[in-house]
C-alpha cells in the first residue's frame, strides 16, 4: 500500500512540477515553497517503501529538485533567447 501512495504521490507531484515550468517562472517558484513546506510537514513521519524505512518527505525532495533544475533551466533559455534575438 505504501508503495502505491510513493508512486502516485511522486507522479502527481511530478506532473504538478511540469505544468508550472510550462507556465511559468513565478509558477516554479510556487511548486518550490509548496514543496518546503509539505517537506515540513510530512518530513518527520517514517514509513516501509520496498522494504527499506524512509520518510515521507523524500518525494517533496525529489520535486523541489526537479523545480530547481527546471527554474535554472528555464532562465538559461530565456537569457540565450534574448542574446539571439
Amino acid at each position: 500500500m505504501n508503495e502505491t501512495v510513493l508512486i502516485v504521490t511522486a507522479l502527481l507531484d511530478l506532473g504538478i512540477v511540469l505544468v508550472a515550468y510550462m507556465l511559468g517562472r513565478e509558477w516554479l517558484y510556487v511548486t518550490i515553497v509548496v514543496n518546503l513546506l509539505l517537506i515540513s510537514i510530512l518530513g518527520a513521519k517514517l514509513v516501509s517503501v520496498f522494504g527499506f524505512s524512509t520518510n515521507s518527505g523524500n518525494v517533496f525532495y525529489a520535486a523541489v529538485f526537479f523545480a530547481t533544475v527546471s527554474l535554472l533551466y528555464l532562465s538559461y533559455y530565456l537569457a540565450h533567447e534574448r542574446t539571439v534575438s
